[in-house]
């Protein structure tokens, strides 16, 4: 029982950012519903930033660590600003008893936090996510004012259930490789939604949490315009595929910002 404590305790430390350039992943707390949000700011890179779109990117149930920095800083440096969400704290933030999130709340949050972002410098938002993120980040696409907040949705690991609420003795499923104990929520459903939206999926052949078969019903669920990329890798975080990823995700951007809509007024 002492070893299980320690390593909870060590991996519920493993949320916070540690960005190598101190330039980048500057800590921002917006409110949501009266709540403070981690969300981390990477300033676009090159000659091209003042002119590209935001994007609004949602970590894993780890946080803002690891992988999920990693494809932040990148995005960076293609000449995107970023601001990361930290999934993990957003979801502890509304997990108070057996009251959690609603999938209302979670698109309407997104729609909050895009005007928040756009109010900064009056640019649209690209909509991503990265596995827990890619759940949430399609709620967001999903949603009534999805079109006039957010040039289109790249998720990135999207399972076909993403979780609604995170304690810190969910940690264990880290190791467990097991779905939380917390509600959940279909994809499956919101798929269609997005659309007009563009929409890319970006997945792993050798998911650990979700099959390849299972990735591609849920890309047919979607509406045109789409993309899907099945990345030949060994895992969720794309180990032995990565720079075939890394290119996947900086062609979705540039596809997501052409195939977009005009903003509904």
């Amino acid at each position: 029982m002492r070893m299980y404590t320690v390593v909870l305790l060590l991996l519920a430390g493993l949320s916070g950012l540690h960005a190598e350039d101190k330039n980048q992943g500057q800590p921002l707390h917006p409110m949501l519903r009266g709540r403070p949000q981690n969300v981390f700011l990477f300033h676009g890179r090159g000659d091209s930033a003042s002119t590209r779109p935001q994007i609004i990117y949602l970590s894993g149930d780890a946080g803002m660590f690891g992988e999920a920095e990693k494809m932040a800083a990148a995005m960076a440096a293609w000449g995107y600003t970023v601001y990361a969400l930290d999934s993990k704290h957003y979801l502890e933030s509304f997990t108070d008893g057996k009251k959690t999130l609603g999938t209302g709340e979670v698109m309407s949050d997104l729609a909050a936090l895009a005007a928040w972002a756009g109010a900064r410098d009056g640019r649209r938002v690209i909509l991503s996510g990265w596995s827990e993120g890619a759940g949430l980040a399609l709620l967001g696409a999903a949603g009534d004012s999805a079109r006039s907040s957010f040039l289109g949705l790249v998720a990135v690991g999207l399972a076909e259930q993403s979780f609604l609420g995170w304690r810190t003795l969910d940690a264990i499923t880290w190791i467990t490789k097991k779905d939380p104990d917390e509600p959940m929520f279909d994809s499956a459903p919101f798929l269609p939604r997005v659309a007009p939206l563009p929409l890319v999926l970006i997945q792993s052949s050798a998911d650990e949490y979700v099959s390849r078969e299972a990735s591609q019903k849920m890309f047919d669920l979607a509406g045109e315009p789409k993309r899907f990329f099945m990345v030949e890798s060994e895992d969720h975080k794309f180990k032995g595929g990565k720079d075939t990823f890394y290119d996947n995700l900086r062609e979705s951007l540039g596809w997501v910002c052409a195939a977009s809509p005009p903003a509904k007024p």
